[in-house]
């Protein structure tokens, strides 16, 4: 999910809480640990 929302065709393109939102969601469901670890992986891999 943190790939599709920095996709650069993607990036302006949200409502300023939309991310909140789908990060939260994935908390929910996933677990906070579990997400951070995703999310950071996404990141290293855009650099």
């Amino acid at each position: 999910m943190t790939r599709y929302l920095l996709r650069p065709d993607r990036i302006h393109r949200w409502a300023p809480v939309a991310p909140a939102l789908f990060h939260l969601a994935l908390v929910h469901v996933h677990g906070r640990a579990s997400v951070e670890r995703a999310e950071a992986q996404a990141l290293r891999r855009l650099r």
